[in-house]
């Protein structure tokens, strides 16, 4: 019924003072925030160091409840390197969430579930980079027609990815929503839709769908192919700075926001044939058209 895990990562990386600098500069740590005083920007240092640690506890009831606590610690400094992709270092996580979903089928579902999760979130300097919290819902008939759907809210924070790594200001608070239709999946023939939705409360929002259709021609091929389009309008995208000694509330420099407005249409195919235990082809393409413009200075 219950489970204990966790984990913990030490990394270094060594090199030249300009590689070392480029990695105190990036956006996964942006050492160079001129209103903090927790990270040392030195643009002479040749070693980085840091370390990333989880723990999570997970309860699963024989009646169907069931819950979890975890969190997580990425100090600044760390850095996987060639490892793997690191979007965000520096970072305290908590997480906490309670579900329920039957534990056996009924007479019209395959199974039933919710679950809802409260996500907090600091930097090592203990600054609050925004909380969350999400509900979802998922049902699937005895068909194997099934739906998801879920909704989330967002406090704002600080961040300093919109002024590249320049003070940090405030990300309003958010509000989302997505959604997912499907069917069974062992018939030859399917197709599933999802979509969706999500706004601030600075104007930013962002929509998209995509729908597949699945073939499965025999038991070891299966093909896919389906639609997608995204639409995005992100406000406070940073278009320029210009040096300004007289703005002192923003350490010497005066940042130019814009909206960014994207369209993306892209075509996503799939398909995977197994022909042995240890031989199988797979094929992924996705050609696309996107575009974007910037304006409202």
């Amino acid at each position: 019924r219950f489970d204990l895990t966790g984990s913990i990562v030490w990394s270094e990386i060594r090199g030249s003072s300009a590689v070392i600098e480029s990695a105190q500069r990036s956006s996964a740590r942006y050492y160079q925030r001129p209103d903090q005083s927790y990270m040392r920007y030195d643009p002479t240092r040749t070693l980085l160091s840091g370390h990333a640690a989880t723990a999570k506890l997970r309860y699963d009831g024989p009646s169907g409840f069931g819950f979890s606590l975890g969190g997580n610690v990425t100090t600044p400094g760390y850095d996987l390197n060639d490892v793997g992709f690191l979007t965000q270092a520096d970072q305290r996580v908590f997480l906490a969430s309670a579900g329920w979903g039957t534990p056996k089928p009924t007479q019209r579902f395959r199974s039933i579930a919710t679950e809802g999760v409260v996500l907090g979130r600091w930097n090592t300097g203990g600054e609050r980079t925004g909380h969350s919290a999400n509900l979802n819902f998922v049902a699937v008939l005895q068909s194997g027609l099934g739906g998801f759907v879920g909704f989330g809210v967002g406090t704002d924070g600080l961040s300093a990815t919109a002024t590249r790594g320049g003070p940090a200001v405030r990300t309003g608070s958010n509000r989302s929503a997505n959604f997912s239709f499907f069917p069974d999946s062992r018939r030859t023939l399917s197709a599933n839709v999802s979509g969706f939705g999500y706004g601030t409360e600075f104007g930013t929002r962002a929509v998209g769908a995509n729908a597949s259709v699945t073939w499965r021609p025999a038991p070891n091929a299966e093909m896919s192919a389906g639609p997608s389009y995204d639409y995005t309008r992100e406000m406070g995208y940073l278009v320029s700075t210009v040096d300004d000694p007289t703005a002192t509330a923003t350490y010497g420099t005066r940042y130019i926001f814009g909206a960014l407005e994207q369209r993306t249409l892209s075509l996503t195919a799939r398909a995977n044939v197994t022909f042995t235990p240890m031989l199988s082809f797979q094929l992924y393409v996705q050609p696309f058209t996107s575009g974007a413009t910037v304006g409202d200075f």
